[in-house]
């Protein structure tokens, strides 16, 4: 081996060591409640043979309670069992980025950006949002790479595009967008008769074979389980006839949403719009006042847009488009930090290929053949990108080690595992209890592995509409309940005594028993009930341990 191909692998074993170093100094901080569904759910998979949709609600894609129960099959049922499932997803897609650029340290490059500063976006969770975002950065290397006319790679690490593009869309449908540009992108030479038909033929074929066997394997797999009616109902239609009028992005459908992705493009990917401006989460404003300038969406966005001139300038127009429509598309949701993450993807693989492997590198032939290059190893970008990269580094590594030293931090998940392990024991050694915790906290559900007494762990307004009665109906038919109520508030504009009003009528004419303090006024139902035969089995078990004492 070569003393510079030894000293290449050495940095990218080193930037591959880095990027998951700093993912784990994450692994443990923080949490959500998307989150807490989704490891709650993956629970409820491995241990009670549930199905998804079926046996569950969710109005979202199955992917990432899959995949979140996969990891706890291997590794055993715990958030860092779920943090590890969101690592090694970053990990494979951005090592296949580098394998799609025949370069891997691009990939390393970027995971280790994208394991700095997704935290502070959430990304180090277990959200379907982030997992979507890790899965399009196969798609977008694939698409820049035969755009850029670079060397294809192995015909297996094309078919990898196709799968991860299958895993996108199964964490989150919004991403066909992307995945769609990058298919046309790939079999436009094809349709119109244009020179590298053949390659374009094989590259669409590769991608798409895996991409549509993936979907089909899923949907056979909920059809075999009885699940796919039910995964049609919650997800399909409830999406499209209530949730649609709680979302913008629902009620938009498919017609309005390709007219945002067309505003997002015009606009300059909306670099002007106040309205528009997303932000990371609360606790990086008290962190320092220059992270949260450069780490937010104005900053991302103006690095995509001046790889795009760049590339302009350079007359890599076709390359200069495409990965200005993929950002366009990423830009599909609302201003909550985690629905920037396929924003902060584009961005973090912008700065790895401009860095590392420029796409004019092989792009375009002269009149001999010969293909033009255009890289020089002291750009005025890398000059720029380089300091700014390192900075993000340290930015995020600090960060997390300050989040790992601070007692609120740690204190996060803690508060609801002493809840799960309070209602515990109130289960009295009755091994059917069943829990209910409303409107929602699954981290609660998960902590206490305790069943949910219905179909429903959750009842925000949207869910209420379909799941309040149905767990009313629940609770009349369960011996042994406990129901945690929080009445007082509003979740979106929406009382929770509103959602809630069914499921607090059935506890009062049902002889639930409230354990809880008298309530602040006659109506506020918020507390913990017991159902009779619940409470009459620990009142017994209560005796027996004090007559056991006396004796």
């Amino acid at each position: 081996m070569r003393p510079k191909t030894a000293g290449n692998w050495l940095l990218t074993a080193l930037l591959i060591f880095a990027a998951f170093g700093a993912s784990l100094i994450f692994a443990d901080i923080g949490g959500y409640i998307d989150e807490a569904d989704n490891v709650a759910v993956a629970q409820l998979i491995l241990l009670d043979g549930s199905v998804l949709y079926r046996d569950l609600f969710s109005h979202h894609f199955p992917f990432a309670y899959y995949w979140t129960a996969l990891f706890f099959k291997l590794f055993g049922i715990s958030i860092f069992s779920a943090r590890l499932a969101v690592i090694m997803l970053a990990g494979l897609a951005f090592i296949t980025v580098g394998l799609i650029w025949r370069n891997v340290r691009v990939g390393a490059l970027a995971w280790l950006i994208w394991a700095c500063v997704s935290p502070f976006f959430l990304g180090h969770l277990m959200l379907y949002q982030g997992l979507a975002a890790v899965s399009l950065a196969p798609v977008l290397a694939g698409g820049l790479a035969y755009v850029g006319r670079r060397p294809l790679p192995n015909l297996w690490v094309i078919s990898l595009i196709g799968v991860f593009a299958a895993c996108a869309i199964l964490a989150n449908p919004l991403t066909i967008f992307a995945v769609g540009l990058t298919l046309a992108s790939m079999a436009w030479p094809f349709v119109l008769g244009r020179q590298r038909r053949y390659e374009s033929a094989l590259c669409s074929a590769f991608v798409c074979a895996p991409l549509i066997g993936v979907l089909l394997g899923a949907g056979l797999f909920l059809w075999m389980n009885d699940g796919l009616a039910a995964f049609y109902r919650d997800v399909i239609v409830f999406n499209r006839d209530i949730y649609a009028r709680y979302s913008d992005t629902v009620r938009a459908g498919l017609t309005a949403n390709l007219g945002k992705i067309a505003l997002n493009a015009l606009s300059a990917l909306t670099l002007l719009d106040p309205s528009q401006r997303m932000y990371p989460i609360e606790s990086l404003a008290d962190y320092s006042l220059l992270a949260n300038w450069l780490i937010s969406d104005l900053t991302f966005k103006l690095i995509i847009l001046a790889y795009c001139v760049w590339l302009a300038l350079r007359r890599r127009f076709a390359s200069a488009l495409y990965i200005y429509a993929f950002a366009a598309c990423a830009l599909m949701r609302g201003r909550t930090n985690f629905d920037q993450l396929p924003l902060l993807m584009c961005a973090v693989m912008v700065m790895a290929i401009w860095c590392v492997g420029e796409v004019s590198k092989y792009q375009g032939v002269n009149g001999s053949g010969d293909a033009h290059t255009h890289s020089s190893p002291f750009g005025l970008h890398r000059l720029i990108l380089l300091p700014f990269m390192t900075l993000l580094v340290i930015i995020g590594v600090d960060f997390g080690l300050n989040q790992r030293n601070s007692p609120a931090a740690a204190q996060v998940l803690e508060k609801d595992a002493t809840t799960a392990l309070t209602l515990k024991q109130w289960t009295c050694g009755q091994s059917d209890v069943k829990l209910g915790y409303y409107p929602a906290n699954p981290y609660v559900h998960f902590y206490s592995q305790l069943r949910p007494v219905s179909r429903y762990l959750f009842v925000w307004p949207w869910v209420a509409e379909v799941g309040a009665d149905d767990i009313a109906v629940a609770l009349k038919t369960q011996p042994h309940s406990i129901v945690n109520i929080v009445a007082r508030g509003d979740i979106w504009g929406v009382p929770n005594a509103v959602s809630l009003a069914p499921i607090v009528e059935t506890l009062q004419q049902h002889g639930f028993v409230k354990l809880d303090d008298p309530p602040a006024s006659p109506d506020d139902a918020t507390g913990r009930y017991l159902s009779r035969p619940l409470y009459d089995a620990c009142v017994q078990k209560l005796k027996n341990e004090k007559f056991q004492m006396k004796n």
